[in-house]
């Protein structure tokens, strides 16, 4: 049996009896003094407890309030890994897609940053929940763009399984010029709140890619959704000697 620190056994004992719905999901902790009390600790020892339960997903704590048990049991953490240029563009492959909207829009000034595009430009939008290959399990949300013309791609035979700047290099003759990423925190809309049932206002990790043809036009965009303790990216890169090295 691994060794355990004393902070680390505390919040194994403390997520056994939630485990065991002593202190039911949605209810608050008694409080830090009762705590050390029952487990004969200081406040020092016994928030380092707490924190560890926090990064868990087991509890919520915010200053001044009481700590609320936020789940049963530690969510399941999807990873995705990025070694290279291909894994970039398969970013989502791993996962496949429920699509619950499909439409036309227009660009707005609110996601006019995202699409690059002028307000009021036409963009066929969809989007759905994103599931694990395998397991079902939902690791976040994806909102997709496209230009009009590619609109056929939603569909497509098994759309939901494919990457979709593949369906349209292979059904327009399109080819992926360049992408890029961006990774920031957002907080979750209230329709994706709802849809992956999670609080509103809720921080997720989002990530941006556009996909853009030889002629510089962008030709997809989507968003990625992922609420936190649910999704974890891991990146590595290898160093490659300059040429000049070996002068």
């Amino acid at each position: 049996m691994p060794f355990m620190t004393l902070h680390e056994t505390i919040a194994q004992s403390i997520a056994d009896r939630i485990l065991r719905g002593e202190w039911a999901v949605g209810g608050t902790l008694p409080a830090e003094s009762a705590l050390c009390g029952v487990y004969g600790v200081s406040r020092h020892t016994l928030r380092h407890a707490l924190r560890n339960l926090e990064e868990s997903g087991l509890i919520i704590r915010r200053q001044g309030a009481p700590t609320r048990i936020a789940r049963q049991r530690p969510p399941r953490r999807y990873s995705h890994s990025l070694t290279s240029l291909a894994d970039v563009l398969r970013f989502g492959a791993p996962t496949y897609r429920v699509n619950d909207a499909a439409g036309l829009v227009m660009c707005t000034e609110e996601i006019a940053a995202i699409l690059q595009s002028p307000i009021g430009t036409p963009w066929f939008h969809f989007a759905g929940i994103r599931r694990e290959h395998g397991t079902g399990h939902v690791v976040g949300y994806s909102d997709i763009y496209v230009p009009p013309k590619y609109r056929a791609v939603i569909d497509e035979p098994g759309q939901p399984e494919v990457m979709v700047y593949q369906q349209i290099e292979r059904c327009f003759g399109v080819t992926v010029h360049r992408a890029t990423v961006d990774i920031y925190v957002a907080s979750a809309s209230p329709h994706i709140c709802g849809v992956l049932q999670i609080p509103r206002g809720s921080p997720c990790l989002a990530v941006l890619r556009r996909y853009y043809e030889s002629s510089g036009e962008i030709f997809e965009v989507s968003v990625a959704y992922h609420p936190e303790q649910r999704f974890a990216l891991s990146m590595e890169f290898h160093h490659e000697p300059s040429p000049l090295s070996s002068v």
